[in-house]
């Protein structure tokens, strides 16, 4: 496990997701970070609040939310997308334009599920990672 996200970097990390991003993070992916600062696990990657370098790793790091996603908006269809988490298969994101997380394909963004909460979300990508 990745140790936990200070408070004082999640507050930062709220006000540059608001800047950036134009929404700020959900209260559930915080309290996520507060408890791990982002996740490798199986093939599936949670992002951190910013690039972080793996636990006992010194050349593997995982990615931060905001580098992610500005890497993202540079394909138009993904503006309205918050990316948490992917697989390189799929993308585990939280769909701002209709209010709902949802696994998506990263080609061809096809929606693949709905949920009504990050934890679901998450708990869900966990599942198809054990």
């Amino acid at each position: 496990m990745q140790p936990p996200c200070p408070t004082t970097a999640i507050q930062e990390l709220r006000e540059a997701s608001r800047k950036h991003l134009s929404y700020s993070i959900p209260d559930e992916y915080a309290e996520f970070l507060s408890q791990t600062n982002g996740l490798v696990w199986n093939g599936l990657v949670i992002y951190a609040s910013d690039r972080t370098p793996i636990v006992g790793y010194s050349d593997r790091f995982i990615e931060g939310f905001i580098d992610g996603n500005l890497g993202y908006r540079d394909f138009e269809p993904m503006k309205d997308y918050l990316v948490f988490a992917d697989d390189g298969t799929s993308l585990y994101v939280y769909d701002i334009g209709e209010a709902a997380h949802r696994i998506i394909l990263r080609v061809g963004l096809s929606i693949m599920e709905s949920f009504t909460s990050f934890e679901i979300l998450i708990a869900k990508a966990l599942e198809e990672h054990l």
